[in-house]
């Protein structure tokens, strides 16, 4: 198998990644194929494993580890390597582990969760002149020179449904919500700000206001949340762009404020993205 045929078969394997990884809920994902359907797609003609590098922007939460550690083990059953870079949401980090790959001169593809689709594009088109295949997962990377992009088709269509359902639990009534931030310039973050308000256009009768930047730490979003609710306290609701309930619970807790849904006081949470603790949150009625 030469290596356009291994990185065209990578791209498959990486489907069956997001694909799984997209199926969880309650139930138990489907299990990923075994055996021969895998067996020898990440193999090169001369018999070397197809050396493939995962660029994650962040490994805090739960989702990207889960994708992460799922696309290297299907590459390596594939009869590849795979080694996971974390960045930790910082692109001069993320950059300067591509030259690093690009001047060893041995990766053959790199997978790329990035959050800033512009910041890089510089990246990606030094990885791509040097021969190395890219993959954007999630975001859509902002270089008109990736191999292949396997995620939603865009961050707005991710922010618009939860705005969406907040407007309809309002059902027409005038009310206030408080919009966390996760990181100002994050292309996730820019992206469903966009769908959120693209969602409340038109509404005169909503009245919002929004934090500063958090970076998706839950001390940064819990006090957020209570400096807001001191200068604001008719808030009615808050939605958060990625990761943020935890922090939000523990605020409201905090002042007094945690009410279970459909009692007197309570505060309508809306977000995008969960982790299971999170979701343990809306299964205790809050």
């Amino acid at each position: 198998m030469n290596k356009k045929t291994s990185v065209f078969a990578l791209g498959i394997v990486l489907s069956i990644c997001i694909t799984l990884l997209g199926c969880a809920s309650e139930a138990p994902a489907p299990a990923a194929p075994t055996g021969s359907f895998l067996e020898g797609m990440a193999i090169k003609d001369d018999g070397e494993p197809l050396d493939v590098h995962y660029l994650a922007n962040f490994l805090f939460v739960d989702w990207p580890v889960v994708n992460s550690e799922l696309a290297k083990s299907l590459i390596e059953r594939a009869g590849g390597r795979c080694t996971i870079h974390d960045s930790n949401m910082d692109i001069p980090t993320e950059l300067a582990t591509v030259e690093d790959l690009v001047a060893a001169g041995k990766a053959d593809a790199i997978i790329s969760h990035c959050a800033d689709i512009q910041g890089v594009i510089p990246g990606t088109e030094t990885a791509v002149d040097a021969g190395i295949s890219w993959f954007a997962v999630d975001m859509l990377n902002g270089s008109p020179k990736i191999t292949g992009y396997i995620g939603v088709r865009g961050q707005p269509s991710l922010g618009r449904p939860s705005s969406e359902a907040m407007v309809d639990y309002f059902d027409g009534q005038p009310f206030t919500f408080l919009e966390i931030w996760g990181q100002l310039g994050m292309g996730i973050c820019e992206g469903r700000h966009e769908g959120i308000m693209d969602a409340i256009a038109g509404h005169d009768e909503i009245t919002q206001f929004e934090t500063g930047e958090t970076g998706f730490e839950i001390q940064k979003v819990m006090d957020e949340v209570i400096d807001a609710f001191e200068a604001h306290p008719d808030i009615d609701a808050i939605i958060y762009q990625s990761a943020g309930m935890e922090g939000i619970w523990r605020a409201l807790e905090q002042m007094d404020r945690l009410v279970p849904a459909g009692e007197p006081g309570h505060i309508a949470i809306f977000g995008v993205d969960a982790t299971p603790i999170e979701l343990d949150f809306v299964r205790d009625g809050y």
